[in-house]
């Protein structure tokens, strides 16, 4: 898949627009397709920061980094939010192996 069908189906998961993901707001649902795009991106693709932060709307590459290499999932699934990100995270990446 490319990094437009990867944003494009993490806005699809999110519920958002794509528009709304490049936009500055900090909207719950935004916030959570930014941060699952960026973690797709780099694991999956390995674009670079920089890369990933043109296509997401992020204005620093280095506002990535704590989001990209903080990676203790099984430390912070007790918090609802993380819950949230991992069963959408999942969702993605099932609906990215159907597309494939």
């Amino acid at each position: 898949m490319t990094k437009n069908e990867i944003i494009n189906t993490v806005c699809e998961v999110c519920g958002v627009k794509r528009d709304d993901l490049t936009a500055r707001g900090r909207e719950q649902d935004v916030v959570m397709a930014r941060h699952l795009a960026a973690h797709y991106l780099f694991y999956t693709l390995g674009l670079s920061m920089d890369d990933i932060a043109a296509e997401i709307g992020v204005k620093y590459a280095r506002s990535l980094y704590g989001l990209l290499y903080h990676n203790r999932a099984q430390e912070r699934a007790q918090k609802p939010w993380e819950q949230l990100f991992k069963k959408r995270y999942d969702r993605l990446e099932r609906m990215i192996r159907n597309k494939s």
